[in-house]
Parts: C-alpha cells; structure tokens; sequence
C-alpha cells in the first residue's frame, strides 16, 4: 500500500462569471484588444478568496488561460501557485494599428424646410407672414471617442480613446450602465437643442430622441478578438417647429419679395460638422457667406435645392449665411391658392344671399299686387272691414 497513483478528483464549472476589475471578463478583454492596458492585483479578479486558507495545508498551482491574444505579464497561460499570487498587466497583441491619437467623430445637422405656407389669419388682417415648417435632424457618428463625461470606468484600466466596437461592448455588458446612458442621450438632446436655437432665434426647440437609430447602430457581430471604429455607435436628435417669415406682396409685376433668412453656422470642437438646409420645390436660393466663402449648393433627388456648409475638426470661425429666396410663379399660385379659393367662396356665398334675397322681395310684390283693394291700405291705424 502507498501513494502511487495519486487520487484525482475533476471538477467542472462551465458557470462562472469571471470579473476583472469589476466588470464582466468579455468587455475588459474586448477593451484589451481595443488598446486598453490594465495592471491588477489578486483583489481585481473575483475568484481566489479562499487559496490562502487551502495554502495552509495543501500546495496548488493555478493556470489561467486567457483569450487568444491576451497576455498577463507576456504569458497567455498566466501560472501562480501557494507561494505566489495573481497580479501584472494584462495587453493584447493584437491592440489597433496604429494606435489611436485623435477622435473621429462626424455630425450632420439636416434643417428641412418642407414647406412655406400663407398665413391666412394674418393676410386677412391687412399682415404679409409665411408660414415655414421646419424638420431639423441631427445624426452624430461616433468612430473613435475618448470616454463621454456621462461615463466611468475602473482606474485600473488604462484607455485613451473607445472606437465604436468598445464603445458598443461596454453598453452591452452593463459596463455603462442604463442611467448613464440615458444621460448621455439626453445630454445630446439638449446640446441639439442649443444649436437649433441658435440657428433660429426666437424659436422655443422641443427636440426628441431617435432611440431606434441608436439601438440598431449598436448591433455588431460581437467578436471580441476583432475591435474596430468601421461602423459607428450613432446618437439621433429631432425637432419639428413652425416659424414665420415675412414678405411683400407686390401686383404689378405680380410677385413676392421673402424677407432675407441668416443663419449662424457654429463647428464643433474635434468633429467635423456639417449643416444641409433643405429648400421646398419651387423655391430658387441665392447665398452670401460673411466669410466671402463659396457656399457648396445643390439639389436632392426630388430636385429640392440645398446648401451645405462643412466644418473640420479643427475649426473655430463661426459663419453667417444670408439666404435670398425667390418664389417661381408657379409656387406663388400655390401659395395663394387657398386665399383665391376662400375669396371666390365669398363671392359665391354673397351672390347666393343676394339672389335669394332677391327672391323674396318679388314675392312680396307679386302677394300685394293680387291682393283686392280694401279702401283702408293709406290709414296709419287699423280699420276693420264694415259689417256686411
């Protein structure tokens, strides 16, 4: 009887949710391989509590594989036993090439005018005012970022900038959590709303969020060993409001002179920035830069005009556009439609008052010439007949 061979006992636990620094093993490697570096120590890592009690009376050694392409301490099986302890940087070989320096962040803010309409209630007391509808949108594309203020990670954790998988990776796993999120959004409603306020002034912004762009642009394979800012995280704002635009009404020759529109375009520090405003149909567009700058102008697929003014990342003068828009005569009859329509029903309804007024007055002629003479029609008061 001796000890050879040794009894072997095996256990499997395919359950256990490995955390590293506090949050969830996926998300710290996917860091990893997204440029992060981390140096931890045994209380970093949520298992080993109990090795120095077993230590006591039994040696043990311990292999922790990692991930293809991390390393702790250069080892991708890191080996400790009773006498030592887990602890060193963790590093991917396979970090972003080259290594991030700048963010990479794209904003595109569309201001769709759909529509001028004629303001009848103010046409019909003696005013000249348009109606404009605007639809203002605001994407923002998120390729590489540094970490948003709304946002926290472990101190140990060492990361410059998140490209859009990190980004992703790190909602997903709770590593930022629902409320942070939310504030985020929120955050960027209200900056939104600044900028349209800005371009409009005077104009109360209700703006709202595109939580469905959101969501769908954190869709992603989910492959850990391969993160990229190919496709951007996306935040969407958007904004409906109705502004009014004065004009001169002019019969001879019949025209209609819109009051000049400015708009103060402003960039944004470290994106690039760009403004469309979108003109409805019918509508010819003649733009002044006050930085003598040539104004890109264009039209959409529907042939609506368009001017776009681009701001790159490292710009800080801020432009005024003044925008001149001529109507052609087949939008003025447009626009004036519903006033000649309501004026022709005038028309009609008093032609109709007229002839029906008309009507009854010969009724009563036609009655009294029939009528017998009685002898009494002169006298002021009334005589009855004589009693036959």
């Amino acid at each position: 009887m001796d000890t050879n061979p040794p009894l072997i006992s095996k256990i499997v636990d395919n359950n256990i949710q490995l955390t590293l620094c506090n949050i969830p093993s996926r998300a710290f490697f996917g860091l990893l391989n997204a440029g992060a570096t981390a140096t931890i120590t045994a209380n970093d890592i949520n298992f080993g509590d109990n090795l120095p009690t077993i230590a006591q009376s039994y040696p043990y050694t311990v292999t922790l594989k990692l991930p293809q392409d991390i390393t702790l301490e250069a080892a991708n099986e890191y080996t400790f036993d009773n006498t030592s302890t887990i602890q060193g940087t963790f590093t991917s070989e396979k970090p972003p090439q080259p290594p991030y320096t700048n963010e990479q962040i794209e904003t595109t803010v569309e201001i769709d005018i759909e529509k001028l309409e004629l303001n009848l209630l103010s046409f019909f007391t003696g005013k000249t005012e348009l109606t404009s509808t605007l639809n203002s949108q605001e994407n923002t594309n998120y390729y590489i970022t540094q970490l948003p203020n709304e946002f926290r990670l472990n101190k140990k954790i060492n990361i410059s900038y998140l490209n859009a998988d990190a980004f992703r990776i790190c909602i997903e796993e709770s590593v930022f959590d629902p409320v942070s999120t939310e504030q985020f959004l929120q955050n960027k409603k209200t900056l939104f709303e600044q900028k349209i306020s800005q371009i409009f002034p005077g104009l109360k912004i209700k703006a709202h969020i595109d939580n469905q762009v959101f969501t769908n642009s954190l869709r992603w394979d989910g492959d850990i060993s391969s993160m990229d800012s190919t496709e951007p995280v996306i935040t969407s704002n958007y904004a409906n409001n109705l502004q009014p635009i004065n004009f001169d009404l002019s019969l001879l020759p019949p025209s209609i002179n819109i009051s000049n529109q400015q708009y103060v375009l402003k960039p944004i520090k470290n994106q690039l920035t760009t403004y469309r405003i979108i003109f409805p149909k019918g509508i010819s567009i003649k733009v002044v830069d006050s930085q003598s700058q040539s104004v890109p102008k264009g039209k959409t697929e529907d042939g609506r005009p368009y001017l776009e003014i681009s701001f790159d990342k490292d710009s800080s003068e801020t432009r005024t556009i003044t925008c001149k828009m001529t109507a052609s005569t087949l939008y003025m009859i447009g626009l004036f439609l519903p006033c000649i329509l309501s004026l022709i029903l005038v028309i009609i309804l008093l032609i109709v008052v007229f002839i029906i007024r008309k009507k009854r007055g010969g009724w009563r002629r036609a009655k009294t010439t029939h009528e017998p003479a009685t002898g009494y029609e002169e006298q002021d008061y009334y005589v009855p007949p004589p009693t036959k």
